[in-house]
């Protein structure tokens, strides 16, 4: 009886190292594979801010040394024999710090129609031509040589690569006109003489937006 009673211990007791066994096995001796990554961003550089202007000034106060000067100060004139060449140039603000931007663009120009506008007869007027970018716009058809120069800014379009500046930031583009001297001065004294001197306008917006 007592023998068969020490068995039964000594059987417990070897499950139990047995169990310790494989638990102690189990712990040690397997596979184990420890992985991980990260990333992180910021947000890409546009740079097109508040401070971003255009620098335009297409007619003057004084033409040829003062050969002729408007009696207003701060009041623009355009005469018979005068002409003008504006580079219009985009000043990239580069409000961000980090250079160009970092993502592709386009670049268009619009005319702001509510605050354009020129006299019915120095449109019409043959002498006074107008150009973009060097092309001279002649008055034939039905279209006037202003009407022609404003559909050629309208239609103005520039594809612009991620960290890189327009052409119209770096070198600009050519408004101009001129006021051809005729010896047929009928049409010109006309304007000159008038009860109330017609006047141009010129306003455009350049817009910069990012590529879908």
């Amino acid at each position: 009886m007592k023998k068969n009673k020490m068995m039964r211990i000594a059987s417990v007791l070897l499950v139990a190292v047995l169990l310790s066994t494989c638990a102690i096995s189990g712990t040690f001796a397997k596979y184990a594979t420890t992985v991980n990554n990260a990333d992180s961003a910021r947000v890409a550089a546009w740079g097109f801010g508040n401070s971003t202007t255009i620098s335009f000034e297409l007619f003057s106060e004084s033409y040829d040394t003062g050969k002729v000067q408007s009696k207003d100060a701060g009041v623009n004139v355009i005469a018979p024999g005068t002409t003008q060449t504006e580079m219009v140039t985009l000043n990239y603000a580069n409000t961000s710090g980090k250079g160009a931007p970092e993502v592709a663009y386009t670049i268009d120009i619009n005319v702001v129609s509510a605050e354009t506008s020129i006299g019915a007869n120095i449109e019409s007027n043959q002498n006074i031509v107008w150009s973009f970018n060097g092309q001279q716009f002649d008055h034939s058809g039905d279209t006037s040589s202003w009407e022609k120069m404003l559909s050629a800014i309208e239609a103005y379009h520039e594809n612009v690569s991620a960290n890189a500046l327009p052409t119209i930031s770096n070198t600009g583009i050519s408004i101009s006109w001129e006021w051809i001297w005729n010896e047929n001065a009928i049409p010109d004294t006309n304007l000159g003489d008038a009860p109330s001197l017609e006047s141009v306008n010129l306003k455009i917006e350049i817009v910069a937006q990012q590529v879908d």
